[in-house]
């Protein structure tokens, strides 16, 4: 498994518009980071307070199934609404 903080160089050009959507709606307030797990089939992305150390994720593939697709403004708001919220679990999306 590797984690790391995101950066543009390090991402698939199918994934890169995602990072890119997390990167602006949390700059500055999160760090954005990428998961890479099962030999390279399964692919997250994390925005993670670094405050909190909670996380909310997102499978972005795994196996043969992508998600290419942005973040819609609802799970953007979840996001938002999951970090502030002070519970400590991570959020899985």
């Amino acid at each position: 498994m590797l984690e790391a903080i995101y950066k543009s160089g390090e991402v698939a050009p199918d994934f890169q518009p995602i990072f890119a959507q997390l990167s602006k709606e949390f700059n500055g307030k999160c760090e954005i980071w990428r998961r890479v797990e099962d030999f390279g089939r399964c692919l997250s992305a994390a925005v993670l307070n670094p405050t909190t150390q909670v996380a909310a994720i997102i499978v972005l593939k795994k196996g043969p199934i992508k998600r290419i697709t942005l973040l819609s403004p609802s799970e953007i708001l979840k996001i938002r609404e999951y970090l502030a919220s002070g519970l400590h679990e991570d959020l899985c999306l």
